[in-house]
């Protein structure tokens, strides 16, 4: 059989199994309302965002009334409609109001604009009502994008296949591309195709799920429930479990950046459990966008120190993830946690040598990401192999006893290598340290620099 008999069978099949459970289903076969060509059904200019002011205005509970009062209410709409679809949702906020905006387009009541076209809607508009007469269908449903014409989505067709259209409108800068999951992009994926297929949502709308599968997000949803997905996934290292100024800006962008703190905990990253000095996370988040603004609260919070300042290996799966392995580093910069001497470069050969599950360890063995002080001073650190042996409590050669913090606190300098005496020692061709040796390996003098530029800390 020819690729599109193939394809046909495979939406057929897709389709099939969202007639099993009307209320998950796409849209238009809800309530029994037919699918049709003919273009859109609104009577009137009634947009979510229209629909949005009114309830931030005065409720859900007299929306008929705002948009009667505002002229942009469709005949249909009665308050005993907007009643009954919210009584079928346990939603809140802005995702109740886009269950109740999908209840009313269900019942003839388009409200434009309620959620992102998905991949399954363009399988069902193809079915329905063939290639060319996609963007009706979707209107009529209330999902088209602005500015998105049927020219376009033959473009796309014509380009990657009527399997990938989703794909290329996100490409093309149609839909949003943010390749982090949230928990808004798991209710918008519920809302418009349901539990059993939000993992082909989530892959269509090119947000990764790490190695989740179907089966782990279904088993996340019984867990947990719907609405505490993008946490589980998370806490469970189906994805990477750090702190990104793409997922502040995600937040920022959902709920708004009066509601960042409270976005991050539910999706997984709870920063009052950072903080020591008692302050309320967002009040934090305050602070630094008063300074820096929502762009730079990663690095403003690795500042104060209420996230990791170091990149961890998760931080290299995240940037990989979102900019690819060639741009990790400034992706690392991006988010605060770029040091001085690391390059790109450098990570490209930890990762050609160790692969990118090893790479934190090449980078930290190499000096080119900071060690801890404990680390320096165990076994096989560089402290221990070539100063402990002179410089210790009972063998206090030069009055210094490297371990014992007060007194290597006397020899580095934070940040400041000229006014750290152990650094210059360890580098002064005419006088090194330790004695009798010679100048010690570039890659142990790097491990020391790293240490003293990071902020020389007692960690």
């Amino acid at each position: 059989m020819s690729y599109r008999v193939y394809l046909g069978i495979f939406l057929s099949l897709i389709l099939m199994i969202s007639f099993q459970n009307c209320q998950e289903g796409f849209t238009p076969f809800e309530n029994g309302q037919n699918f049709s060509s003919e273009g859109p059904t609104q009577k009137a200019n009634f947009d979510f965002a229209q629909m949005n002011t009114c309830v931030n205005n005065v409720g859900l509970e007299k929306l008929a009334a705002c948009a009667t009062k505002n002229s942009i209410v469709p005949v249909e709409l009665t308050q005993e409609l907007v009643d009954s679809c919210r009584s079928k949702f346990s939603a809140s906020g802005l995702i109740l109001n886009m269950w109740v905006a999908k209840c009313l387009t269900a019942n003839k009541v388009p409200v434009a604009g309620y959620r992102e076209v998905k991949q399954l809607d363009i399988d069902t508009c193809y079915l329905n009502v063939g290639p060319n007469k996609i963007a009706a269908c979707l209107t009529k449903n209330a999902i088209l994008p602005k500015d998105l014409t049927q020219e376009t989505i033959n473009s796309c067709i014509d380009a990657v296949g009527v399997e990938s259209v989703e794909k290329c409108l996100r490409n093309r800068g149609y839909l949003r591309n943010r390749k982090i999951v949230t928990q808004f992009d798991v209710a918008v994926c519920n809302i418009a195709s349901g539990m059993d297929k939000l993992g082909y949502c989530l892959f269509n709308s090119e947000i990764p799920v790490g190695v989740a599968t179907q089966a782990n997000l279904e088993t996340c949803e019984s867990n947990v429930g719907i609405d505490n997905i993008s946490k589980c996934l998370r806490i469970n290292k189906f994805i990477p479990d750090t702190l990104q100024q793409v997922l502040i800006s995600a937040c920022a962008e959902d709920v708004g950046e009066s509601n960042i703190a409270s976005c991050l905990e539910k999706n997984g990253y709870n920063l009052a459990d950072l903080i020591t000095d008692g302050q309320e996370p967002q009040a934090l988040i305050d602070s630094c966008i008063a300074v820096v603004g929502v762009q730079n609260i990663s690095k403003c919070l690795r500042k104060k120190e209420v996230a990791n300042l170091v990149p961890t290996t998760d931080d290299l799966f995240q940037c990989r993830d979102l900019v690819g392995e060639e741009n990790i580093v400034t992706c690392l910069e991006k988010n605060g946690l770029k040091t001085a001497t690391l390059e790109q470069v450098n990570l490209d050969t930890c990762i050609d040598n160790k692969g990118i599950e090893g790479a934190i360890g090449c980078l930290k063995a190499n000096g080119y990401l900071p060690l801890k002080l404990s680390e320096l001073l165990a076994t096989d650190g560089v402290f221990e192999a070539n100063c402990v042996h002179c410089h210790n409590s009972t063998d206090l050669k030069g009055n210094f006893d490297i371990t014992n913090w007060q007194s290597l606190s006397q020899k580095v300098m934070a940040g400041d290598l000229e006014n750290s005496r152990i650094y210059q020692r360890m580098t002064d061709i005419n006088n090194p340290m330790p004695q009798d040796n010679g100048l010690l390996a570039t890659k142990f003098v790097r491990q020391v620099e790293a240490w003293i530029m990071h902020g020389a800390r007692n960690d």
